[in-house]
């Protein structure tokens, strides 16, 4: 295989765009190799936007490797002395070996691979889909507790303790989270999520993931730091949410400004539609979907198999308990509030 020329280079560079970019959806952009003398190809992006993937480079002809490429573990006979032409593939999973091949691996970003994770208020049954993904062989972090969390949580904490920072709060039930979809993330909150998922981010396990109440908090810079994870939004009627306590009933704890109350279901009711409003707000990822805690405790034959078909795998069947739904209706003290009436509507839940 020749290597180009300056001019195949500028005509390629036209083809695939200004500055030789090809946009391709679902894989990161590539550019030319700036050391044209040594190898002519096209490599990807390691600026912190490439979503993770294993690298595999099959050589045609080997001398070593180029100055563009981060220095890989290698494996496979070489050739010296010969110029260096190479084949990218970008691949979600390591490919079938063949000979010769040298396989690059950008351990910085292969957490992001294969994500799974769960995005629902405390007190919504989120343990349910915590334990289903645990028995069907996905990866969920360790210790857990009986709530099928990563646990400890206290980095998690203090994560979102760091973003409501930036939450601006005009009164009532208005919060402004525009400048949390577009500004840098703090490098502390980097450093506290890779804390708190380093037994995660740190598996080799082809599936993996993790699920606390606590990520909802911070979902729009969980987003961006994973955009190619697989986010299941986990939804329960609010009458029977608030009807548990949760660490997260009292947003002050973390910093987040609410309209203060000394009723205790108030506030959890106040919680709950502020993370839910935070999670409408947010733009969504690729891999998204959202599931009524009520459908997957009374019709599990058609809501696993959607769950399945979105993530790729087959799932376990576990025991649910159908006296959990609609609890509220026989429950004492105030468990409906006016401003549920929106989410209540918009996912299918009667008035009563």
């Amino acid at each position: 295989m020749r290597p180009m020329g300056r001019g195949m280079r500028r005509a390629r560079g036209a083809r695939f765009g200004a500055h030789g970019v090809r946009p391709a959806e679902g894989l990161p952009s590539w550019h030319f190799c700036p050391h044209p003398a040594v190898c002519n190809f096209l490599i990807p992006p390691f600026d912190g936007r490439c979503p993770a993937v294993k690298w595999e480079i099959a050589f045609r002809t080997f001398c070593r490797p180029p100055p563009c490429v981060p220095r890989p573990k290698v494996s496979g006979r070489f050739s010296r002395g010969r110029r260096l032409c190479t084949v990218f593939m970008a691949t979600g999973h390591a490919g079938e070996a063949f000979s010769p091949q040298v396989r690059i691996q950008d351990k910085q970003r292969s957490y992001r691979m294969s994500l799974i994770t769960v995005i629902g208020r405390g007190h919504g049954g989120t343990r349910a889909m915590s334990q289903t993904l645990v028995e069907s062989g996905v990866y969920m972090g360790e210790p857990l507790n009986d709530s099928y969390d990563l646990v400890p949580p206290e980095a998690m904490y203090d994560a979102c303790r760091v973003m409501a920072r930036y939450v601006k709060w005009h009164g009532g039930f208005r919060w402004d989270w525009s400048q949390l979809h577009t500004m840098d993330i703090p490098e502390e909150f980097t450093r506290l999520i890779r804390t708190y998922l380093k037994s995660v981010l740190e598996s080799p396990a082809p599936r993996k993931g993790w699920k606390i109440p606590e990520t909802t908090l911070v979902f729009p810079w969980i987003v961006r730091m994973f955009p190619e994870a697989k986010y299941i939004f986990w939804i329960r009627d609010p009458r029977d949410s608030i009807l548990g306590g949760h660490v997260t009933d009292d947003l002050s704890d973390f910093n987040i400004p609410y309209p203060l109350t000394d009723d205790e279901r108030r506030r959890r009711a106040i919680s709950w539609r502020y993370q839910f409003d935070l999670v409408k707000a947010t733009p969504k990822p690729a891999h998204w979907i959202e599931v009524r805690f009520e459908d997957f405790v009374l019709n599990q034959e058609e809501t696993l198999p959607r769950l399945e078909d979105f993530l790729g795998i087959k799932l376990a069947k576990i025991p649910v308990r159908p006296e959990a739904v609609g609890r509220w209706k026989t429950a004492e003290g105030p468990h409906t509030f006016d401003f549920f009436g929106p989410a209540m509507a918009e996912y299918g839940y009667e008035k009563g």
